[in-house]
C-alpha cells in the first residue's frame, strides 16, 4: 500500500493556506519549484516576490 501512496506524490505539493487569496496564489506558484526547470525558477520566483510585494504595499484590500 504504501508504493501506491508514493506514487501519487507526483502532483505538485499543496501551498500552505494563509487566510489571504493573493499569497496563496503567490505560493502556489512557486509550489512546484522543485519539478520545475531551473531556467524558469527565476521568473517563477519574480512573479512570486512581485505578487507578494503588492500585497505589502495594498494589505487591507477586500478578499473575492
Amino acid at each position: 500500500m504504501s508504493e501506491s501512496a508514493g506514487s501519487e506524490q507526483t502532483d505538485a505539493p499543496e501551498a500552505p493556506h494563509t487566510g489571504d487569496q493573493r499569497v496563496d496564489d503567490a505560493l502556489r506558484g512557486v509550489a512546484g519549484l522543485d519539478r520545475t526547470p531551473v531556467d524558469e525558477h527565476a521568473e517563477l520566483l519574480a512573479d512570486a516576490h512581485g505578487a507578494l510585494q503588492e500585497v505589502l504595499r495594498h494589505p487591507t484590500e477586500p478578499q473575492p
